[in-house]
């Protein structure tokens, strides 16, 4: 179900899911269905969505600030450049 809804390979999902087990985000619970084979899971977010994504949000948005930073400067120097050329 992962897979499809996800749109991604099950090996893909595999390690994801590995991932945010890693990170304590996600929970699995073993379904048993009585029947032979693989079992099935259940895969649970650990708390509130936002909650759990809100320090990735807040680490993206400071890359952001640092990224506009560097943009800013790097404006003001191709000005200052541009300026002193046409003296």
């Amino acid at each position: 179900m992962l897979q499809k809804s996800c749109g991604l390979r099950q090996p893909e999902v595999s390690v994801a899911i590995r991932e945010l087990m890693d990170i304590e985000m996600v929970e699995i619970e073993p379904q048993h269905n009585g029947q032979r084979g693989r079992p099935r899971h259940k895969y649970r977010l650990k708390g509130n969505l936002f909650e759990i994504i809100e320090p990735y949000i807040e680490e993206a948005q400071n890359e952001l600030d640092k990224l506009e930073s560097s943009l800013s400067h790097l404006d003001k120097v191709s000005n200052s450049l541009s300026n002193g050329a046409k003296n």
